[in-house]
């Protein structure tokens, strides 16, 4: 296996980049996240709308707020779904794999960075770090930007740190 010849590295890291915060918006929906702080503020015009409004309105936001839910745990229970998390796992998980992204995460992943350029920082050595060829044919890693998305994923859950003490 190894990358096709018209692989461009920057058009994949936008598609990991997409996928990535697609992905953490299904999780956080799927968890019962959201930001429902709009529905929560207390103003003015609140007190000017009729009591029938504000029930329909409420009424409305949980009936969407249960299907977006609903819709994101299907999604991430999708066989190819739960396949992608798999394999995600035993790849950043891996010894020799952990051995090839710590000595670079550790030096370029620092305390001073702001929560997304981190993420952007892990998903630009993880895509420079594991689509070389030799890596992609010693570990069988498939160009698929969802899988690398699930990769930066579940080192974001372990968190840097964590994850290279354990090597």
């Amino acid at each position: 296996m190894s990358k096709p010849s018209d692989f461009n590295l920057q058009v994949f890291q936008s598609e990991v980049i997409k996928e990535f915060n697609l992905l953490l918006k299904i999780i956080d929906t799927a968890d019962g996240y959201s930001d429902d702080s709009q529905y929560k503020k207390s103003d003015n015009n609140t007190k000017k709308r009729s009591l029938f409004r504000e029930f329909i309105s409420t009424k409305f936001f949980r009936v969407v707020s249960n299907f977006e839910k609903k819709t994101a745990n299907l999604y991430l229970n999708k066989p190819d779904v739960v396949e992608y998390r798999k394999k995600a796992k035993s790849l950043v998980f891996d010894v020799r794999i952990q051995q090839i992204l710590c000595s670079i995460l550790l030096s370029k992943i620092t305390s001073d960075l702001l929560e997304e350029e981190r993420m952007l920082e892990l998903i630009k050595i993880v895509t420079q770090s594991l689509t070389e060829d030799k890596i992609i044919e010693k570990f069988s890693i498939d160009l698929d930007s969802v899988l690398f998305a699930f990769m930066v994923y579940e080192l974001t859950q372990k968190r840097v740190e964590n994850y290279c003490r354990e090597q």
